[in-house]
Order: structure tokens, then C-alpha cells, then sequence
């Protein structure tokens, strides 16, 4: 293997021992860890609120597909609800979080190793690690790092791990990134997650989504959706993307990913059935739309998942 040009950092802490016993059901889809940093691949679910103990390595939470609908505690009471596609989530070193996911999520954890990264912004940023303050990020978008997250991955389950310069690239990337938009550090750039607008309407949004989750079966048309939230339909899509982040197309397609990605999960049900359970015009369309988003097919997934 080439020589790190980071150079090396301490073992990270073991997968198991940061995801909790306590998780009602944990399906890890592939872990890999570097000197730099260790991915982790879940399906979760924790109908009761979970207590994470402080890490010694930031924590990055990147939604891979659906709707990812979290609670984050603090004090005993609820913070932040997340539920909304595509979110990313940053838990900084040392900082204890409690969670809970009523439904399935998939997720892929990427612990970095704080050591490296201080290493880093004193060689390649030219700063002291203590000018840099991590920020606690809830339900951001950022489309940027679920690309390379997404990739990272894949590259890792196809033995990049064993590649000491590739793992180099992939750590500078990441590492850059994280620092310019997730710290303070020369300001962040801060890709945060949509903020209410004039043009959000958060009653018409809840009676949407409801709607939305309760008749995925259907073929809903964007009118129908209006109407059952009482605005016209440009309101509506304004709300959303004010509210939400994303159309009312976009969120009705992660909803059937996700419920699909759950059915896959639970049983040998036909896929021609989850697709037509899931909204989806047909088996192929289905197929289709997991390659785009997810990078694989539902066969492929189940397999995965089920093992």
C-alpha cells in the first residue's frame, strides 16, 4: 500500500460499540474504516428514544434514499424533528444526542477522525484546530455530500480500502468540504436546510404530507394533493420547496422509495406487489427509479438487506 500522505491516526472505535443494542433493528449494509475516517451502511429503526453516548470523532448522517424522519432530544424533550428527503445530519466530537426513528431509515455514518482532521487544517488550511467550531447541523441539504458519500461507499465495498492513496483523495475531498461548510472555520458556508419563507404554509405542508404517506397506493396528481391541503396548487408547491426543500413530486417519490425500501426489508412480499403497493406505475418503473436514486436495483437491495 502507497504511504499515507496524512499520515496515520488511532483505531477508530468500533462500529458495534457506537450503534447501540438498544436499536430495535439494525441491518448493516457495509462498514469500512481507514485511518481517516469509517463508514457504516444502516437500516434502523428505534421506536424508543435512544441515548448516544459522546464521540471522539465527528459524525456525519447521510440520508441514501426516502424520507429520513428522526426526532433529535435535548434535555428530555424533543429539539428538532427531521422528516424530509435526503437529510444530512453533523453530531460533533464530544457531543452526547439522544434520537428516535419511528420508522425504517437508511443511513450511512461516517465517523471522521477529529485527530486527522486537525492534521489537516494545520497542513493543508494553514490554521489552528482550535480556531475551528464544528456546527451541529440538523436536517441539511447538502447534494454535494451525499454524492461523494454515496460513492465513497460503493468504492469502498469494491476494495478501496486497501488503496492508501485513493482513501488520500477521498479524505481530502471530504475533509475540505466538511471544513468550509460545516465549521466556522473561514466563515462556512453553511448549506442549511430550507427556512420558512412568506411562502411557507406549514398547516397546508402537514395536511399534504399526510395525505401523501396515507394513499402512497395511489396515482395521487399534484391537483389532488392541493385540494385535500386547501391551497391552489402553485401555493402548495411554493410551501413545499419554502418548507421542505423539495416539490411535491420530488417528496411523494422519496415517500414511495422509502416505503418500498421497507417492504423489501421486511419480507419476501413479490416485487410486482411492492411496486404497485409503493405507487409505482409497474416493476420496471420501480427498477428504475432505485438505480437513479439508490444505485441499485430491489432485487439487488433485498439481497443486501436480507443477506
Amino acid at each position: 500500500m502507497e504511504q499515507s500522505i496524512i499520515g496515520p491516526s488511532a483505531s477508530l472505535r468500533p462500529f458495534r460499540a457506537i450503534i447501540a443494542d438498544q436499536f430495535e433493528s439494525v441491518e448493516e449494509l457495509g462498514a469500512h474504516h481507514s485511518s481517516f475516517f469509517s463508514i457504516s451502511r444502516q437500516l434502523q429503526r428505534f421506536p424508543d428514544r435512544v441515548d448516544l453516548e459522546p464521540s471522539r470523532d465527528h459524525t456525519i448522517n447521510v440520508s441514501m434514499g426516502g424520507c429520513y424522519a428522526v426526532e433529535r432530544y435535548r434535555k428530555g424533550r424533543v429539539d428538532r424533528t427531521i422528516e424530509r428527503p435526503n437529510a444530512i445530519t453533523v453530531i460533533p466530537r464530544g457531543q452526547a444526542s439522544s434520537w428516535r426513528a419511528p420508522g425504517l431509515v437508511d443511513v450511512l455514518h461516517i465517523y471522521l477522525d477529529a485527530a486527522a482532521l486537525d492534521r489537516f487544517i494545520e497542513r493543508e488550511m494553514g490554521a489552528p484546530p482550535d480556531a475551528l467550531s464544528v456546527y451541529d447541523a440538523i436536517g441539511w441539504d447538502d447534494e454535494f455530500l451525499r454524492g461523494l458519500a454515496a460513492v465513497l461507499f460503493q468504492e469502498m465495498r469494491q476494495g478501496a480500502h486497501r488503496d492508501g492513496l485513493l482513501l488520500d483523495s477521498f479524505f481530502l475531498v471530504l475533509a475540505r468540504h466538511f471544513v468550509r461548510t460545516y465549521t466556522s472555520l473561514r466563515g462556512g458556508r453553511r448549506t442549511t436546510a430550507p427556512r420558512a419563507s412568506g411562502l411557507a404554509d406549514p398547516k397546508a405542508v402537514d395536511r399534504a404530507t399526510r395525505f401523501i404517506h396515507d394513499n402512497l397506493d395511489q396515482n395521487l396528481s399534484f391537483d389532488a394533493v392541493a385540494r385535500i391541503a386547501g391551497v391552489s396548487a402553485l401555493r402548495l408547491r411554493a410551501a413545499f420547496k419554502a418548507t421542505i426543500g423539495q416539490t411535491p413530486h420530488q417528496y411523494m417519490l422519496a415517500c414511495r422509495i422509502a416505503r418500498a425500501q421497507e417492504l423489501l426489508a421486511a419480507g419476501k412480499m413479490p416485487l410486482c406487489e411492492i411496486a404497485y403497493a409503493c405507487g409505482f406505475a409497474s416493476q420496471s418503473h420501480m427498477t428504475d427509479v432505485f438505480r437513479q436514486k439508490l444505485g441499485v436495483t430491489p432485487g439487488r437491495y433485498r439481497k443486501e438487506v436480507r443477506g
